[in-house]
């Protein structure tokens, strides 16, 4: 991977580049990717592979969701334990909330195994759900 290339100007509290654009404070990494690529699709954000906060290299920048920031974290050695991620944004998740919520409602009409097949979970996972020991709310 080539060498980071580090933003030079003002920076926040944890290191990311910042600068003043259409009268709003944008972070720099986010503004190079929408110069390169377009706006950035609602929902995603502008991760580093090289963990380097002031990094502009676009070539370590990708597009990921909240949930991809956390599983990279977690990899990387940079989560602080313990994560207190629940639900679809814990990074482990297998399960969307939609999918959780049709499992619940196809409980006694549809079997276990079935279900757990459909989802790619294991049957005990679809037990716990369905008696909320498992996404309790």
């Amino acid at each position: 991977m080539p060498d980071c290339i580090e933003w030079s100007k003002c920076r926040n509290k944890q290191g990311y580049g910042t600068l003043r654009f259409k009268g709003k404070m944008v972070y720099a990494h986010r503004r190079l990717w929408e110069a390169m690529f377009g706006k950035i699709p609602d929902g995603l954000y502008v991760l580093h592979r090289c963990d380097n906060p002031p990094c502009v290299n676009i070539e370590h920048l990708f597009l990921g969701t909240k949930k991809d920031n956390s599983r990279d974290s977690i990899k990387k050695g940079r989560a602080k334990f313990p994560v207190t991620l629940k639900g679809e944004d814990a990074p482990w998740s297998k399960l969307t909330l939609e999918q959780v919520k049709e499992i619940r409602s196809l409980k006694g009409m549809v079997p276990q195994k079935e279900l757990a097949n459909r989802f790619g979970v294991n049957q005990s996972t679809i037990s716990r759900i369905q008696i909320n020991l498992r996404w309790s709310q």
